[in-house]
């Protein structure tokens, strides 16, 4: 129970902390890797790569996977922008 209730915590921090598209375009951020810690009692069990995305020059994602705790890819979506409008 405590490793879900750290878990959700980690999520709820994690989405008010994310940058916006316009910071993203700002900082000239190019990709960004989430990583995700799974504690058992107060101890570390398990620290795995849960995410990555990358962005083009306007901030729009161009890329987002999600990973499962072995490493392998759980979800992969690709987008392509013309202009403004995604295609």
């Amino acid at each position: 129970m405590k490793t879900v209730f750290a878990l959700l915590f980690c999520l709820i921090i994690g989405s008010v902390s994310a940058q916006s598209k316009k910071q993203i375009k700002e900082l000239k951020i190019k990709n960004c890797t989430e990583n995700t810690v799974v504690y058992e009692g107060a101890k570390e069990a398990l620290t795995y790569k849960s995410g990555f995305r990358t962005f083009d020059k306007d901030g729009n994602t161009t890329e987002d996977v999600e990973y499962n705790q072995d490493g392998s890819v759980k979800r992969r979506e690709v987008n392509k922008y013309s202009g403004k409008n995604k295609t």
